[in-house]
């Protein structure tokens, strides 16, 4: 068992709010999995798991605001045992990139069917959402799900984002940039370098 810590998902980040989680209590995971969504100053992030195992406690609210550091989860060591799966379920699994420890059997004896991983695509997709549109998101409140998306194969952009929620400017981002430039100003060295160029005939060519 071991302690899930808050990640540092950027030089200047001191703490980041859980906004979603995507695991439950029991649920297995994957070193690379995405288990939640947090959001920093710069936007929304996903964060991954670190090691695989079982989701043994969330500790973390929604909404509560967790240093760099700080516990938000408790992944047990031991992987849960692997459920029976049926030669043909495997294969389909493994086409459409489908976790087979997170789906329950309906098969004789719980074993996992064709049936069971291809009814479990469609609530485990997620729609296409550009980096644009994920950043508005982030920065007006808006919930991703209520978005339509108007893109190639329905990919979600900025644009869509602000049929949902009308601009109502971006003043917190345009803080942790102030924020930044302040910072790297102050901490790293510069230098400037200049040199002179003759454009006599270039303005005259204008002229």
């Amino acid at each position: 068992m071991s302690d899930f810590v808050m990640p540092s998902l950027g030089a200047d980040m001191e703490s980041a709010t859980v906004m979603k989680w995507l695991v439950k209590p029991g649920d297995s995971v994957k070193r690379g999995d995405v288990i939640a969504e947090v959001e920093t100053d710069k936007g929304l992030i996903e964060i991954e798991c670190f090691e695989s195992g079982v989701v043994e406690r969330l500790v973390a609210e929604i909404g509560r605001k967790i240093p760099v550091g700080g516990v938000i989860a408790v992944i047990g060591t031991e992987v849960a045992p692997a459920p029976h799966v049926s030669p043909l379920a495997r294969k389909v699994a493994a086409e459409l990139g489908v976790d087979l420890t997170k789906l329950t059997g309906t098969g004789p004896g719980g074993i996992i069917s064709r049936e069971d991983v291809e009814h479990a695509v469609k609530p485990l997709a997620r729609p296409r959402i550009s980096p644009r549109a994920r950043k508005l998101a982030a920065e007006k409140k808006v919930d991703l799900a209520k978005a339509q998306g108007a893109g190639p194969e329905g990919a979600i952009e900025g644009v869509d984002i602000a049929h949902v929620a009308p601009e109502k400017g971006s003043d917190g981002m345009r803080r942790a940039i102030a924020a930044a430039m302040a910072k790297s100003n102050r901490e790293i060295p510069h230098y400037y370098l200049q040199t002179r160029i003759d454009m006599s005939r270039s303005l005259a060519w204008l002229e």
